[in-house]
Order: C-alpha cells, then sequence, then structure tokens
C-alpha cells in the first residue's frame, strides 16, 4: 500500500472510530449534533416519498468523506478520496443501524422544512 492509500486508510478509521463512539452512547443526540454538523446532507426518498436513503459528506477538502446508506444496502458505507486516491470501508450493523435511523429523522425535518417553506407565500415572492 502506498503512502497516499495508507494515509487515506488512517483517516477513514479514524472516522469509522468516532463513529463507532457515537453510536454505542445510550443517547441519540451526540450522533445527531454530530451529523447536523456535516458538509453536506442528500437524501433520496422513492416515487411514493417514502425515505430511501443518504448520503453525508463529513470531511470536505482533503480527504473528501462521505457516509452513505440506501434501503437496498445492509450496511452503510463510508469512502474516501484523495486526489486519484480512493478507500472505501463497510460499517457495522450497529453504526448502520444508528446512522439509518438519524438520517430518517434528519430527512422527516427536511422535508417538513421544505414543505412549510412551499406552503409560505412569502417565500415565493422574489
Amino acid at each position: 500500500m502506498d503512502r497516499d492509500s495508507a494515509l487515506l486508510k488512517q483517516r477513514v478509521d479514524e472516522y469509522i472510530s468516532e463513529l463507532a463512539s457515537l453510536a454505542n452512547q445510550d443517547s441519540s443526540e451526540a450522533l445527531s449534533e454530530y451529523l447536523n454538523d456535516c458538509w453536506d446532507m442528500e437524501f433520496t426518498f422513492n416515487q411514493q416519498g417514502q425515505f430511501n436513503g443518504f448520503s453525508f459528506a463529513v470531511a470536505i477538502g482533503g480527504p473528501n468523506i462521505y457516509i452513505t446508506c440506501h434501503r437496498c444496502q445492509a450496511l452503510a458505507t463510508i469512502s474516501g478520496s484523495w486526489g486519484a486516491t480512493s478507500y472505501q470501508d463497510f460499517l457495522s450493523a450497529d453504526i448502520s443501524d444508528a446512522l439509518w435511523d438519524e438520517g430518517e429523522h434528519l430527512a422527516e425535518l427536511a422535508a417538513y422544512a421544505i414543505e412549510a417553506r412551499r406552503n409560505n407565500l412569502w417565500s415565493q415572492a422574489a
């Protein structure tokens, strides 16, 4: 393994350790705060409007690190890229379940905010 790959794997492993620590806490509040600080959140909904998955950007700029989970996946993935080097790993079932629950909660909040904005006449005036 070359130096860049080893450094990228080390950074991704650090995020995995942090997520494991957050997922093993009694309260989901710490994980919720952690995810709210992500650089970007993308939520996927199916045609019936049901939550289907998410992608969270937890680090941007060197390296870029994303956590991704979709309904069709058994486990969430964490992937990193740094220049031409990339690395991906699966998260444990415990971490994946905690992330799914929190991702679903954040998606509900996002959908509510979008709907509230759509119904606010002042937000459409420009």
